[in-house]
């Protein structure tokens, strides 16, 4: 597209030259094409089980920092004493209008701390219609859970995500 807007800015350039220089002439010039290579993109690390298209990071994730939609650094091993521990999913697959998400933190084992499989929350989020969900192109369910008083027993725990009842995706993780 630069190629093509250069000769026609050359050639009008020309063209009106030739009309203030007395013009009528025809005017021929030769002009050798430019191949303009583009400059390299540097693409950021990210998990292996994720895809990174257009500043979404596909799948499931879980971090201690947010930027956005996106986990920064995402892990999947926290200290005890972590402040703030964040989930996000991000997919392709629109969800409809009314429909519900479930969110599911679990201890799945902690020791004696609590019963294996204990839910520690449990939130809904109702898809509401707007604009976006008319044009979206993706969906991102996120959740956070902070720190109990006491600190994150140590243990085996996953975020459980459904939407409407029908299992959407599993995040484990483990707290130090």
């Amino acid at each position: 597209m630069r190629r093509h807007l250069g000769v026609c800015l050359f050639g009008w350039m020309v063209l009106t030259i030739g009309i203030a220089c007395g013009g009528g002439e025809t005017v021929s010039v030769d002009v050798d094409p430019v191949v303009v290579e583009p400059p390299a993109v540097e693409v950021p690390e990210v998990a292996e089980d994720s895809i990174l298209t257009a500043g979404v990071m596909w799948g499931s994730h879980l971090c201690t920092e947010k930027a956005g939609d996106n986990c920064v650094d995402p892990t999947t091993t926290f200290a005890h004493d972590t402040p703030m521990i964040y989930f996000v999913h991000q997919t392709k697959d629109l969800p409809e209008k009314a429909q519900t998400y479930n969110i599911r933190w679990i201890a799945v084992d902690v020791g004696d701390a609590a019963p294996a499989g204990t839910v520690v929350f449990d939130l809904n989020e109702v898809v509401t219609e707007g604009m976006l969900l008319k044009i979206a192109t993706h969906y991102t369910i996120s959740s956070q859970a902070s720190k109990p008083t006491a600190g994150w027993p140590p243990g085996s725990y996953k975020v459980a995500i459904t939407l409407d009842g029908a299992p959407v995706t599993e995040a484990a993780y483990t707290i130090e």
